[in-house]
């Protein structure tokens, strides 16, 4: 996750032997000369990466790797830049996601990409050959825009498998511009060129869920996680009365035919993460 009580911001990590009970690791910061931000951490053979958006305006997304979860990782690698002057992610590129895909055989980078007036999210992708190689970006991004939110705007995208159909979860403004309040839904593809929203979205509303604050608090960004045979969704939540910012972890829920995603009733756990003091 990223810290952004230091100045740059930096990643930090967080674990657990149960999903309940989250601790940071007290030991383990990644911190450079340039804001690190929206981290995205995967095992990929015999090797963890970690992948991030750098620069206050996201002037490109790197990686690092390491043999151990929290030991030393190499040098960073710019592995997507920001498109040229007047393409639609001109201005930044940041909040990756990124996943191997066993029917093709090939790595996938989700990201959210803005023009050059910062005034419009959307969400791309890139494929490579390799984790660490340089990702070659969609000719058709960006990705259709989706309304569910009621909202234009579409970022922190997170990707997960079931049964041969990926499902592609964003977060969404339910205004007309870049700016809260936000709600979280999915839509699908089996082949990453034709697009379309799952039913009965979004499947997090903002204010919608009784055990995260209930009415004026925020859902966004998140991810899903297959453990067993549960999926786990984890998300983010803000404007809570204690003005604290929590990490809420629930079960997916899905209907007969899988196209509708709705959460369970209670979150598995939620956590207020206590930061290091360095």
């Amino acid at each position: 996750l990223t810290d952004r009580s230091t100045s740059p911001w930096s990643i930090i990590l967080a674990y657990s032997s149960d999903l309940q009970n989250w601790k940071i690791d007290p030991n383990f910061r990644l911190q450079g000369s340039a804001d690190y931000d929206s981290p995205c951490l995967k095992k990929f053979g015999d090797y963890w990466y970690i992948y991030y958006g750098s620069g206050e305006f996201g002037e490109g997304i790197y990686v690092r790797w390491s043999k151990t979860v929290n030991g030393t990782y190499s040098e960073p690698v710019k592995v997507l830049t920001n498109g040229a002057s007047g393409e639609w992610d001109a201005g930044r590129v940041g909040e990756p996601y990124v996943f191997y895909n066993p029917y093709d055989g090939k790595y996938y980078l989700f990201y959210m990409g803005m023009p050059e007036s910062l005034d419009k999210e959307s969400v791309g992708y890139a494929v490579s050959d390799t984790p660490n190689g340089t990702f070659v970006k969609w000719s058709g991004n960006p990705l259709p825009r989706f309304y569910f939110t009621r909202g234009d705007d579409n970022a922190d995208p997170f990707v997960f498998e079931k049964d041969g159909v990926f499902y592609i979860g964003i977060t969404a403004s339910m205004t007309g511009g870049i700016t809260l309040p936000c709600e979280i839904g999915f839509y699908k593809t089996t082949d990453f060129q034709h697009f379309e929203p799952c039913a009965g979205q979004p499947a997090l509303e903002r204010g919608g869920n009784p055990w995260d604050g209930g009415a004026g608090v925020e859902v966004l960004r998140g991810a899903v996680t297959k453990v067993g045979n549960d999926y786990y969704f984890v998300y983010g939540t803000n404007g809570h009365s204690d003005n604290i910012e929590y990490v809420f972890i629930t079960k997916l829920q899905f209907n007969v035919t899988v196209d509708t995603i709705i959460t369970a009733n209670n979150p598995v756990s939620y956590t207020h993460l206590t930061l290091p003091t360095n």
